[in-house]
């Protein structure tokens, strides 16, 4: 899940779809949650949904964007919010870590007490939702295989880099990541090349850049937050 900073500050707004523009010029057509380029489709998500907290429902401190997924896997149960982590306030970068099958793990690295509420996120989203046995991914659900499949295209551009290590191919992967999305899976597969992973970090609109180290992409703990 990518850190975001969604500054400067938008509104007031008479309808919260009015913070659809603004949202993308900040962070891009991606998911905030599952991190999914949507070229069309996203909706502008309350972190406090509107049923339960009304009094949220036009503020720029709740909105965020969220694909039809992680927008209904959440629902609109009542949330109180340092239960969970969310990206525009905590280096979500720390909180999971990612699989060539294209799942989310809690990150082992988290103190106990973090791990419980990582875990909470995850299911606050069902970003790993799945139908009977484990790790049997929902039909419906296209997250999980949209990650895989981000994750073997980036494996494959690793691959081609280590051969042909050219200005070229670097551009190539930038470019590839953007019009898929899926960071986290692509500041994965190169955790081993630090100038990669800070053009990916650079190269996403809106990411957070106090939550990673700008000399080696290395992650940090975000001012102010709990990871």
């Amino acid at each position: 899940m990518r850190p975001v900073n969604k500054n400067p500050a938008a509104g007031p707004f008479a309808d919260y779809d009015e913070a659809h523009e603004p949202l993308e010029q900040r962070l891009g057509k991606y998911c905030s949650y599952c991190e999914r380029w949507m070229p069309s489709g996203m909706a502008v998500e309350h972190k406090r949904p509107q049923k339960r907290h009304p009094a949220y429902n036009l503020l720029w401190t709740n909105f965020l964007l969220s694909c039809p997924n992680c927008n209904s896997g959440k629902g609109s149960r009542r949330i109180f919010l340092r239960r969970y982590f969310w990206p525009d306030t905590e280096n979500t970068f720390r909180a999971f870590v990612y699989d060539d099958e294209g799942f989310v793990r809690v990150s082992k690295d988290l103190p106990k007490p973090l791990r419980r509420t990582a875990q909470r996120t995850l299911q606050l989203l069902g970003l790993n939702r799945h139908l009977g046995k484990p790790r049997k991914p929902a039909a419906r659900d296209g997250r999980w295989s949209d990650r895989r499949s981000a994750w073997q295209k980036a494996e494959l551009l690793r691959q081609q880099l280590e051969v042909h290590n050219t200005q070229e191919q670097r551009d190539r992967i930038i470019m590839m990541a953007l019009e898929r999305g899926m960071v986290s899976v692509w500041l994965s597969v190169f955790q081993d090349h630090p100038q990669i992973r800070i053009r990916l970090l650079q190269a996403f609109i809106g990411t957070a850049p106090d939550c990673y180290d700008h000399q080696n992409g290395e992650f940090t703990t975000r001012p102010g937050g709990q990871i």
